[in-house]
């Protein structure tokens, strides 16, 4: 199975970018997380396709990404909650 490592700067972005991922991907990839709150973006980045949030964790990122990584995509995504009352 593939992997999919999600970079992000925070815990709760992190979890947006994994809750998003995982719904759509579920069953097809194994989802890591990385963020700079925790310190886990500075350890070795080996998954098959890096998903960075944001060009400040690109910097950060590459500089961890092992050769492994066959692709290295930016995600300017926004996630939106409706909330309906």
């Amino acid at each position: 199975m593939k992997t999919l490592a999600i970079v992000a700067y925070s815990k709760a972005a992190l979890k947006d970018y994994w809750n998003l991922f995982d719904k759509i991907l579920k069953g097809y990839v194994d989802i890591k997380g990385y963020c700079m709150e925790d310190g886990s973006v500075y350890t070795d980045i080996c998954e098959d396709l890096v998903l960075v949030s944001s060009d400040d964790m690109f910097r950060i990122a590459r500089k961890q990404v092992l050769p492994v990584a066959t692709f290295l995509v930016i995600s300017f995504l926004v996630i939106e909650v409706a909330v309906v009352e």
